[in-house]
């Protein structure tokens, strides 16, 4: 597996996408599931939103805007809103994560050392992003993301491992209601049509099957051991299309993309670990190898003792809903409304593999993330095109509501009426 190289501190960008970098970086390296992980997220993003903003709003720079979680009471007017970001994204980080301190106080020290402002700026805006970022650790420390252990069971249908679903409980950062979004019905019946046809559709496509276009697309989105994490896989995509949007060029602006972005993933993490709470279902493979005991005779033909998914996943979570294509449908939501398009061709590589990968729209690259999931035998189809829709749902509510600009004008950046 390719080690990614996250936090390389180019010049030409700012230190919003240096500090995603690092957030990326610090999430690898802690190894911490997709879940805990979308909260870092959302949680690095936001402090460094209001960092900016609220240097914004004290020296009237720019449009004044709402803030995420910290109000900018405070900030102070000629900060440097670069060091400002960084501190606060560094406060969240070794808050969380002491022992890459090391690392992160480095990072920061290279943060300051860029900076061309004078000794008072800088040092106000290392001041007004420490306070931000420890503001964002207090304000999410008791915010019900505690462990909740879902006892595994081997009933037929059932999800066999025990599970942790405590982020279900999390208190949202931009939705209002989480649950808004889960269904009344669940998944289909394993008596019905609809779920035999998602059984064969998950033997046949998720097993080994030798073709190499299969295989390099469910390698690409297959997040592991050390890797960013199925909830971090949308933030090198929109790095990679802030620069060529020149959206980098406007740390407002970039803060802004990544905050809107770190909260659709967060809140997405919220819905979709309700569902599996709500249902416990199980994976293709335990589907697959016990499908003479789920009472469809439909799904006979398809029982296989000895199935394996094509890279020998089983799956850590219960099956309904698919995290990683509500990621798909929160992501590109938040990223096409933000550029009020969906047709932007981008590659991008969330280091998973070697090469990236290329896309002519958003839509396309969410798209072919849901497949990935039948393709590594993790997924039913039904639970990926829910979830798909749940993000996107997730993505415009958010970008709708959040992180407005205060005088009543918004941009049409910043309003799209097709989203």
């Amino acid at each position: 597996m390719a080690t990614m190289p996250l936090s390389a501190f180019a010049t030409e960008d700012n230190a919003v996408t240096r500090w995603v970098g690092e957030t990326l970086e610090t999430v690898r390296v802690s190894n911490i599931g997709a879940g805990p992980a979308g909260r870092l997220y959302a949680m690095s993003t936001v402090a460094m939103y209001d960092a900016v903003n609220g240097i914004d709003r004290a020296s009237n720079t720019g449009p004044r805007r709402d803030h995420a979680l910290v109000p900018p009471d405070g900030a102070r007017n000629n900060s440097d809103r670069e060091v400002a970001a960084a501190a606060a994204a560094h406060a969240v980080l070794t808050g969380m994560f002491p022992a890459q301190a090391g690392r992160l106080d480095d990072a920061l020290q290279q943060e300051i050392l860029l900076s061309s402002n004078n000794h008072g700026r800088v040092q106000r805006g290392l001041d007004w992003g420490q306070i931000v970022g420890q503001q964002v650790l207090e304000l999410r420390a008791n915010d019900g993301s505690g462990p909740e252990i879902f006892e595994g069971s081997d009933d037929v249908g059932r999800f066999p491992n025990d599970w942790n679903g405590g982020l279900r409980n999390m208190v949202p950062f931009g939705i209002n209601d989480p649950s808004a979004y889960i269904s009344a019905e669940g998944p289909p019946a394993l008596d019905s049509n609809e779920y035999a046809v998602a059984v064969y559709r998950s033997l046949i496509m998720g097993a080994p099957d030798g073709n190499p276009d299969n295989d390099a697309v469910a390698a690409f989105w297959r997040y592991g051991s050390n890797s960013i994490r199925e909830t971090g896989g949308w933030f090198p995509a929109a790095l990679e299309i802030a620069r060529q949007e020149g959206t980098t060029q406007s740390i407002s602006d970039t803060a802004r993309l990544f905050a809107l972005l770190g909260m659709a993933t967060a809140d997405s993490v919220i819905v979709t670990w309700n569902e599996k709470a709500l249902h416990l279902t199980w994976r293709p493979f335990h589907a697959i190898r016990r499908a003479n005991e789920d009472g469809n005779p439909l799904t006979d033909q398809f029982w296989d003792p000895n199935w394996v998914s094509r890279f020998g996943q089983v799956g850590g979570s219960p099956e309904w809903t698919s995290g990683q294509s509500s990621f798909a449908g929160a992501g590109p939501g938040v990223i096409s409304a933000f550029y009020c398009r969906d047709n932007i061709a981008f590659s991008f590589n969330a280091g998973n593999v070697d090469e990236p990968r290329s896309y002519n729209a958003l839509s396309e690259a969410g798209a072919e993330a849901v497949q990935s999931r039948i393709l590594q035998g993790n997924h039913f189809e039904f639970s990926n095109s829910d979830a798909r829709s749940d993000g996107q749902n997730i993505a415009d509510e958010i970008v709708r509501n959040h992180l407005q600009r205060l005088d009543n004008k918004p941009a049409v950046v910043e309003y799209c009426p097709q989203f």
